[in-house]
């Protein structure tokens, strides 16, 4: 079932920048982690972790890094990458006038567009992590990161289901983009 019933599709986003490759999606997925834990029949955590994405806010941008193509590393370093880019994608999203969660800062003077159709960043944003990031510098990584975040802002400019104000009823997560539920 989908997380909300009123829409049939998200607006999906796929990029491919020097450092990184997103996948972007308006509607909140629950990601591949958590719905393999509820596909398990005899799972013990879940009836948590339906609970947990049954009450997670709405009104929040949902994101992950992964870091699948640099497994091959020794986990520090799968780390420190992560904690970069992490950073990174903050400081983006601070410097566009949205807090951690993709709230928007009341204080921060944003866009007349975007300040009027947008009150905060939604949906679920993927962030995989390529190899060239462990050699890159903090302003190449900085630089993919404003990018990321402002093609995700003009990505929910174009969803006409996005609106100030409109934030999606609680309800199950939306298993999976790519493959509806079987009823």
């Amino acid at each position: 079932m989908p997380l909300n019933p009123m829409r049939n599709s998200a607006v999906k986003l796929r990029l491919k920048t020097a450092l990184y490759g997103i996948n972007y999606h308006t509607d909140h997925i629950m990601p591949y982690i958590a719905r393999s834990q509820l596909l398990l029949p005899k799972n013990p955590v879940k009836c948590k972790i339906s609970h947990l994405y049954q009450n997670r806010p709405r009104d929040t941008l949902w994101y992950s890094m992964s870091h699948s193509m640099i497994s091959s590393y020794k986990s520090v370093v799968r780390s420190w990458a992560l904690g970069r880019s992490r950073v990174a994608f903050r400081k983006a999203m601070e410097a566009r006038g949205y807090d951690r969660d993709g709230r928007a800062i009341s204080s921060f003077a944003r866009e007349p567009q975007e300040a009027k159709h947008i009150d905060g960043l939604r949906g679920t944003l993927n962030v995989i992590i390529q190899e060239p990031v462990l050699n890159a510098k903090s302003s190449e990584i900085e630089r993919d990161m404003d990018l990321i975040v402002h093609e995700v802002i003009q990505t929910m400019l174009k969803d006409p289901n996005v609106k100030k104000g409109k934030v999606p009823p609680p309800g199950r997560p939306r298993v999976s983009a790519y493959y509806p539920r079987r009823r």
